[in-house]
């Protein structure tokens, strides 16, 4: 997961921080950006996880919903044939 959010981090900095910043910020202010950046990423995943945990409950009751409206179709498509 380490290694993931390190990647990410340095893909984002490099296209999205790099050209917005001049050539001479020393490699000490590149790592500081970098770890923040992967930081602010991780907090990101983590909240997520959260917010699809709350959604579990509504997920399984709208795949209910339409594995039977589905079922439905079928069935009174199979009427009219």
């Amino acid at each position: 997961m380490s290694s993931n959010l390190n990647s990410l981090g340095a893909t984002l900095f490099e296209d999205f921080v790099r050209p917005h910043i001049s050539k001479s910020v020393s490699d000490e202010k590149i790592n500081k950006i970098i770890k923040v950046v992967v930081t602010i990423t991780g907090g990101i995943c983590l909240l997520f996880v959260f917010i699809v945990d709350k959604f579990a409950n509504i997920l399984q009751v709208s795949m209910a919903v339409i594995g039977e409206g589905s079922h439905i179709l079928n069935t009174q498509s199979n009427h009219l044939t």
